[in-house]
């Protein structure tokens, strides 16, 4: 078991991201991969009958390759100004030469934690293909950099009782575990006719919490489910946010409901445990 961290966009992004995995690991006591992945850039020539064509296609990967070897090389680099920062954490950097879902989706099956750096959540971000393989289509937990480092600080649970939230709990009970403080949010009006009862409580998953050695706290949230959240866990100065995805993928777009939604595009925001 590990925890693995996606790198694969600007260095500034990368590097909040690289440092809130740290700062999990050190916390759970695990080992940390750094994981980037880039396709082979030879599968993207096209033979054609015509040599001057091929020669400029050769040209072209060789241009591709090296702007890749670049990449690697940068985030090697802040890999290995994080890993001295952080020295009691077992650390390696590691690269892949495959389709980065793919490599993502087969870190992630055993992983403690796959963490993303926040704008993969988002459609249009070169991880956001990752982001959505992992989440989405196999159903594994995944946590969303916050807009800052994090810091092992306080986790807020939105709970309403549903599969989601659930998954989202158990698979992330580690890092829920390793918090300091947990808070059990729900807001009552937000809950569906049929879906309020003994298991939708708060009290329910404030027992189980206990059950598994975790004192947890209850909060109320009104208005709009994702202002809510995310003015409480401003409030408490939360670092963690666990919380469902709502919604489904189609062809690469993300479509969450609103709330997972503004979750996602929030410009202020802890980090972002989510599952589907």
């Amino acid at each position: 078991m590990a925890i693995v961290s996606m790198v694969g966009g600007t260095a500034e992004i990368d590097r909040i991201g690289l440092a809130s995995a740290f700062e999990l690991a050190r916390k759970l006591a695990q080992p940390l991969t750094v994981l980037s992945a880039l396709p082979d850039a030879g599968a993207a020539l096209v033979y054609v009958t015509s040599p001057y064509m091929v020669g400029l296609g050769a040209g072209a990967i060789t241009q591709v390759e090296q702007a890749q070897r670049n990449l690697v090389a940068e985030w090697q680099g802040l890999y290995d100004a994080l890993a001295g920062e952080y020295p009691d954490v077992a650390a390696n950097f590691a690269h892949q030469t495959q389709l980065t879902e793919r490599a993502a989706t087969q870190s992630a099956v055993l992983a403690e934690a796959m963490v993303f750096p926040r704008p993969a959540g988002c459609a249009g971000h070169v991880l956001s293909a990752a982001f959505e393989a992992v989440l989405m289509n196999d159903r594994l937990p995944v946590i969303l950099a916050g807009t800052s480092a994090y810091k092992n600080g306080l986790a807020v649970v939105a709970w309403d009782g549903s599969p989601q939230v659930a998954r989202a709990v158990r698979m992330h009970l580690p890092v829920i575990k390793s918090a300091n403080g947990v808070i059990i949010a729900q807001n009552e009006d937000d809950l569906k006719p049929g879906d309020q009862g003994p298991a939708t409580s708060v009290g329910a998953l404030q027992d189980w919490f206990a059950n598994h050695g975790v004192e947890a706290e209850t909060a109320a949230v009104t208005g709009p489910i994702g202002a809510g959240l995310l003015s409480l866990c401003e409030t408490h100065e939360a670092d963690l946010l666990v919380a469902g995805a709502f919604g489904h993928s189609r062809a690469g777009e993300f479509l969450f409901g609103g709330a997972s939604r503004s979750l996602l595009t929030a410009e202020t925001a802890p980090a972002l445990a989510l599952s589907h």
